[in-house]
């Protein structure tokens, strides 16, 4: 089965490329080619062009008004700001793409534009944020629609809660660093549903997407099965829903569901590279650094908290012939406005050591603890190798890479990849000691009494099992020193949270506790 909406195309060139004399795809709701190129599709249909007079026929033609001088009547302009700036807007002036959707859609699609996409990417343009480009392309493909509208009811009913029921969208204004280009003219609409509604909203248009993404991945299973051609499947706007339902659990507290959309992610990630020569270009191309970005870190910071094997290194997924690169390479490219600001390189080591705490996990399961001096060792060698390797990463060279727009935001990004840094450090060495493994086996046997090894105690926890690095609480120390320079008005401070949760965690001050406590609140 087939989406009639991703298979649409006009029956004639866009305007862009008729002028240009260029070869138009065609598609639906803009051309590819004009979004690849950053500029804005003028569409299929009637092009309606401004003109100089006040009419194009009749007496009227031709004739038109003198222009004013500027300064002329200043005291007149200042009332009516003030006037325009007190009066209230109502919705009746709507993007015509958008006049035919409901007034409930249209008000989370507002705020999806105003305020959730700001919150998922660093810094907020309307060219620097790829999450901005889905809302022309959501009027064409429903699942995408009620994904987005799902994601945004979820986010105000979560600020209602927060403000006790008095969160009004139309009062709430981010802050200016956050604040997006309307994309549709007048003001915010107001909200004004009671508490509990948006509640309703989202799981409404949560269930409708499910409906929808059940029928699409049907589709992908049917074709794969009857060896039918899935140029036609549209990959990334799948991807892109799964996304979406990350963020919906990941803003719905207290739910666990994002870590299954995110296994589904990534094995539909490695799809993108068997369908890579012979699918039409998707719409949502553009965006598919960032999504591949985000669900990779995702996978792997939800494998630090797993004491089972992962499934398979994300980091090898797409083939070398993927046209896009490797997906090191796309999660290098989205490094630059990854809300999460986690190096890659420092990303790879955290998989590796993520796989290093399961193995110690499968080591005890299965030989107790009487660990073998040559399994001891060997992990012992791995840990030590992960750690030079997290020391030697250049976090000054890394950020000074990046397109920065200002000294302070690269100095924000040096201080958060610090503290991921030490925070990283302490997660490989209690991938070790934080499972209780004690000495090799041949250390019992030279005690002078004998002992039965079996009845020995556990091992305590050790402040440092590798000779020449810096302690568990030394690192804690590092990770709050850094973190003190990111406040809470940082754009980067939401990629705080795994190093301050790491530091919670390790730390027995109970300064640092309640330190970390009311910094993950702050976050949440």
């Amino acid at each position: 089965m087939q989406n009639s909406a991703i298979t649409a195309q006009a029956e004639k060139p866009c305007h862009n490329c008729r002028r240009r004399r260029l070869k138009c795809d065609r598609r639906f709701p803009a051309c590819t080619k004009c979004i690849r190129t950053g500029q804005a599709c003028l569409g299929y249909g009637k092009l309606f062009l401004w003109n100089q007079g006040v009419a194009s026929r009749g007496k009227m033609m031709g004739k038109t008004f003198p222009t004013q001088p500027v300064g002329q009547n200043i005291v007149a302009d200042l009332k009516l700001v003030n006037h325009v700036a007190t009066t209230h807007l109502h919705a009746s002036l709507v993007d015509p793409v958008f006049g035919d959707m409901g007034y409930t859609s249209r008000q989370y699609l507002s705020h999806f534009a105003n305020t959730l996409s700001s919150d998922m990417v660093i810094s907020s343009t309307t060219t620097g944020n790829p999450f901005y480009t889905l809302i022309p392309v959501a009027r064409d493909h429903p699942i995408l629609l009620h994904a987005m509208v799902a994601a945004a009811a979820i986010h105000v009913s979560c600020l209602q809660q927060r403000s006790n029921g008095t969160f009004d969208l139309d009062s709430f204004h981010p802050p200016p660093r956050q604040r997006q280009p309307q994309w549709r003219p007048g003001q915010s609409i107001s909200m004004s549903n009671p508490l509990g509604q948006s509640v309703v909203d989202a799981l409404c248009a949560k269930h409708k997407a499910i409906v929808l993404l059940r029928h699409a991945l049907g589709s992908i299973r049917t074709n794969a099965t009857n060896n039918v051609s899935e140029a036609d499947v549209d990959m990334d706007l799948i991807i892109t829903v799964i996304h979406l339902f990350i963020t919906f659990d990941l803003i719905d507290v207290g739910e666990c569901q994002w870590r299954a959309h995110v296994q589904g992610a990534i094995r539909l990630i490695g799809c993108l590279q068997s369908l890579q020569g012979s699918r039409t270009p998707s719409p949502l191309a553009a965006i598919r650094d960032s999504i591949m970005s985000d669900c990779l870190t995702y996978y792997i910071l939800n494998s630090t908290l797993l004491t089972r094997p992962t499934l398979e290194n994300p980091f090898l997924l797409p083939a070398q012939n993927c046209t896009s690169g490797s997906i090191i390479a796309a999660v290098t490219r989205a490094e630059t406005n990854s809300y999460l600001s986690l190096p890659t390189p420092l990303l790879q080591i955290l998989f590796q050591a993520c796989e290093l705490s399961n193995t110690v996990t499968t080591l005890l399961q299965k030989q107790g603890p009487l660990v073998s001096e040559a399994d001891y060792l060997s992990i012992l060698a791995t840990a030590q190798s992960l750690i030079e390797q997290v020391s030697s990463f250049d976090v000054i060279s890394w950020a000074a890479g990046l397109e920065c727009s200002s000294a302070e935001r690269r100095q924000s990004r040096i201080h958060t990849a610090l503290a991921h840094q030490a925070a990283l450090q302490i997660y490989i060495l209690r991938s070790v000691d934080g499972h209780g493994l004690p000495p090799p086996v041949s250390s019992f046997s030279s005690t002078a009494n004998n002992t039965d090894p079996t009845d020995l105690p556990p091992n305590p926890r050790r402040e440092n099992t590798f000779n020449g690095d810096p302690s568990p609480s030394s690192l804690v120390h590092t990770v709050v020193s850094h973190l003190s320079h990111v406040g809470v008005s940082d754009p980067l401070f939401k990629a705080t949270c795994w190093p301050t949760f790491i530091a919670g965690a390790e730390t027995d001050d109970p300064v640092y506790r309640e330190w970390a406590l009311e910094r993950d609140w702050l976050m949440a």
